[in-house]
């Protein structure tokens, strides 16, 4: 057939799927149904590039966006109406492995490096990053928390002895880890801590009963009283006189505290007993003053005859100060000036 100025038709052309005929260079049939195509009705599968896919049988993939064969890719575990290429696919290593993910929707754990999905994932608690399901750690407290912010108490038996590690003290004594219920905040200088086992065998302050954990720079003795010359620690004894010392109050003189004192009279050193002696024989004129703490009790002993007795001044002048512990065992006696 002879065409309008002279022109002919190609001697061979292809007949496409549309009805329109195309030159052999422009002319492709897909291997996925054997078709004809124009040459833009075909693009090649990013997965084998000797493959040619038509419109009805080629998908593009959620992550790279190319064209892709049925059979170099897969429906992607997390988006059913999406399919992923041979190419991007990725695996989480904890789900089964005909899982398919796209690299947007898995995450490295911080722990072990490997890509885990979300149902797989946990966020410390701590430093809040993405942590597996197999090295993450669940706290006594049903925290999740990763391996380097896991600690162990080494007291906790019940099964689970796994806490957030900033919540964990070490001892000043074992060095052992501990939780806030297997420890004690030390009573005395209020800055170490011992487990709650260590409390029993530790030495306690006589004026108060607080606790001292021993620490070079605490002690239940670490103040001596300037006036009993009794040791105690540093709430007791904080200013150079202990508590009993500085709160004694007045009592009655009676038959009861005559006895208490007499007590102790074979104890007291010579001077004081001398000195007793003289009270004892003016009970009329004599004071008494007393305190106690959770140990020992101190008695303070006077005798204040009136002005007109002028002889007897020089009793006023001093003071016994007579220390026992609550039991009534003796400790010691000092006479002294009497306080200003």
């Amino acid at each position: 057939m002879q065409l309008l100025f002279g022109g002919h038709l190609p001697t061979a052309s292809l007949l496409t799927i549309s009805g329109s005929r195309v030159c052999l260079d422009h002319g492709h049939k897909s291997t996925c149904c054997e078709r004809t195509f124009a040459l833009d009705g075909v693009e090649i599968c990013c997965v084998d590039a000797n493959e040619l896919l038509c419109i009805d049988h080629r998908f593009s993939c959620m992550d790279c966006f190319q064209s892709v064969c049925e059979q170099h890719s897969t429906v992607l575990h997390l988006h059913r109406d999406k399919r992923i290429c041979a190419n991007c696919r990725l695996s989480c290593y904890l789900c089964d492995s005909q899982f398919s993910y796209s690299p947007k929707d898995l995450t490295t754990c911080v722990i072990c490096h490997s890509a885990v999905c979300s149902e797989h994932l946990y966020g410390c608690a701590v430093c809040a990053e993405p942590v597996c399901a197999n090295d993450i750690r669940v706290t006594k407290y049903g925290e999740y928390v990763c391996k380097a912010h896991a600690g162990h108490c080494a007291y906790c038996t019940d099964g689970n002895d796994i806490h957030m590690i900033d919540r964990l003290k070490s001892s000043i004594i074992s060095k052992n880890l501990m939780c806030r219920e297997h420890r004690n905040l030390c009573e005395v200088c209020q800055q170490n801590y011992v487990s709650l086992e260590e409390i029993p065998g530790l030495d306690r302050c006589a004026g108060c009963n607080r606790f001292s954990c021993g620490d070079g720079r605490c002690s239940a003795q670490m103040n001596k009283c300037s006036k009993c010359q009794l040791s105690y620690c540093t709430h007791c004894c904080g200013n150079g006189i202990c508590q009993a010392c500085s709160k004694l109050s007045a009592i009655e003189v009676n038959e009861k505290i005559v006895a208490y004192v007499s007590q102790y009279r074979s104890s007291m050193q010579e001077t004081i007993r001398t000195y007793l002696d003289s009270v004892l024989e003016n009970i009329d004129y004599m004071l008494c003053w007393y305190a106690r703490n959770e140990t020992y009790q101190v008695m303070i002993i006077r005798c204040r005859p009136p002005r007109i007795m002028f002889w007897k001044s020089h009793l006023s002048a001093k003071q016994i100060r007579l220390v026992s512990d609550n039991n009534g065992r003796y400790i010691s006696s000092y006479l002294e000036p009497v306080d200003s």
